[in-house]
């Protein structure tokens, strides 16, 4: 029996494609139209019932699959998913968590039980299966980062730019050396891709000498990548943090040694940052913003509104006063 994924291989297009043409989604161009509908009949293709029911929007229930944290990063997921709720709230329907531990089997358990009209999928990874499973599908979908290999919407924020942006910050106030603190996401395969991001801003942005390097969340382990990336640079002065949880005790051991020389400057969300014991100028991660479109991204394509478009935020310098 052909399946979607015959149909899009066939067409010479991707699964989403061939799910928009049939329901009517999105506009989508003659030719490719006509080469999908030709495809369909050569396979004898015929869209099963779930399709269906989704495409009506019946469940009147969206999916989200958010990751489960424990350290200071847990609040900015509660975030997201609290905006994602409210968002949906707000257009009457209800919200279904997917544990992101069973991948890509818990979105088709609960895309072949009709549980949701669509699904937002947090904490991608660079090559992500469940991302390829949804776009398969051809249930509507919105990713909040940016995996590679996708035409599902992505809303994220530009990582890159971001840590370009912290890299000038400190330029310009003088620092002799840069170091990037990464989180062990950075290590792949797959790896993470805003963490491959911002290494790829912070290398490129002009300015003074810098190193890169991953750090374990503890204190023992921020003091061990304190040490590495002194020896890496001359003088260390100014450090972007890419890695909320290591925040602590980062500024903890800095004031321990005295290093009132370093100048911290994190991305992070503005809530994060004024958690801490001194206030920082930081780029900020608009998670709200991030999560309200792409709750909304989803929401348009249920509705058959308009195109659903990915959305990359520009970042901001946020100064502590």
């Amino acid at each position: 029996m052909a399946r979607i994924a015959d149909v899009a291989r066939a067409a010479g297009v991707s699964a989403s494609t061939v799910s928009y043409v049939l329901s009517g989604r999105r506009r989508i161009s003659a030719e490719t139209r006509e080469r999908v509908l030709q495809a369909v009949r050569d396979l004898g293709y015929t869209p099963n019932a779930a399709a269906g029911a989704l495409a009506a929007g019946r469940t009147r229930t969206i999916g989200l699959v958010a990751p489960h944290c424990e350290d200071l990063t847990a609040a900015i997921i509660q975030q997201f998913v609290h905006t994602i709720m409210e968002v949906a709230r707000g257009r009457d329907h209800d919200v279904l968590l997917i544990d992101p531990a069973a991948g890509s089997a818990a979105l088709r358990r609960v895309i072949d039980s009709h549980l949701v009209d669509g699904v937002i999928l947090m904490d991608t990874d660079e090559t992500d299966q469940r991302a390829a499973t949804l776009e398969e599908s051809g249930v509507p979908a919105v990713v909040l980062g940016t995996p590679e290999g996708t035409d599902l919407p992505c809303v994220d924020l530009d990582f890159a730019a971001a840590a370009a942006l912290a890299v000038s910050h400190l330029a310009a106030q003088g620092s002799a050396g840069v170091a990037l603190m990464s989180p062990p996401e950075l290590v792949g395969p797959p790896g993470k891709g805003y963490a491959r991001h911002a290494v790829s801003g912070f290398t490129a942005a002009p300015g003074p000498p810098r190193t890169v390097r991953v750090c374990e969340p503890t204190w023992p382990g921020v003091e061990a990548w304190l040490s590495s990336v002194s020896h890496d640079l001359d003088r260390l002065t100014g450090v972007v943090v890419q890695h909320e949880a290591a925040l602590p005790p980062l500024l903890g051991l800095l004031r321990r040694h005295h290093r009132d020389d370093v100048t911290v400057v994190p991305i992070c969300p503005s809530a994060i940052a004024r958690q801490l014991e001194s206030p920082l100028d930081h780029v900020e991660i608009p998670v709200a913003e991030m999560a309200r479109t792409a709750a909304e991204t989803l929401f348009r394509q249920l509705t058959h509104a308009g195109h659903a478009t990915s959305h990359l935020f520009e970042p901001h310098l946020v100064r502590a006063s």
